[in-house]
């Protein structure tokens, strides 16, 4: 069962970073759009922007889909000896949620002023959702660095004793 798995999963990792090189090298090496269709004429823009845009919005549903899932389907076929472990991962992926609930709630919602942009973007929800993703990582980031400082000297101390 687990080679099963792990051939599934690394065929699927090598789909995505391959789909993933070739949307980044279109972005990169595509060209620009004509001067005539740019949002604004003096600034370049890249062709395959939308796609790019596009296919973060596709992994990033793929994650939350497959965190949730999964998370859910552990603690559903856990027998009652890991059913402790099991729940503290359930609540990990729950508390993940709760915190970019947290962070697009704290965002802020007010319209930007961008010269020559026109597209539906620019609102106070999607305004709220490019927050939560700075605020989340920022968050995630200083927990992690904060965790790993505690945990080293944890282990430094602990191995002088």
């Amino acid at each position: 069962m687990k080679n099963k798995a792990w051939k599934v999963s690394n065929f699927t990792l090598w789909i995505i970073l391959g789909v993933s090189l070739i949307i980044a090298l279109l972005f990169y090496c595509g060209g620009e759009v004509p001067e005539a269709q740019r949002i604004v004429y003096d600034l370049p823009q890249p062709s395959f922007t939308d796609l790019f845009i596009g296919w973060v919005f596709v992994l990033l549903a793929l994650a939350f889909i497959s965190i949730i899932f999964l998370e859910i389907y552990k603690y559903a076929v856990s027998d009652e000896k890991s059913s402790v472990l099991h729940t503290v991962s359930f609540t990990g992926a729950c508390g993940l949620l709760f915190l970019l609930f947290l962070t697009w709630i704290v965002g802020d919602g007010d319209t930007l002023n961008v010269p020559g942009y026109v597209g539906s973007y620019n609102n106070s929800f999607w305004l709220k959702v490019g927050d939560m993703w700075l605020y989340s990582i920022s968050i995630l980031i200083v927990i992690a660095v904060g965790l790993i400082v505690c945990f080293s000297l944890r282990n430094y101390f602990n191995g002088k004793k």
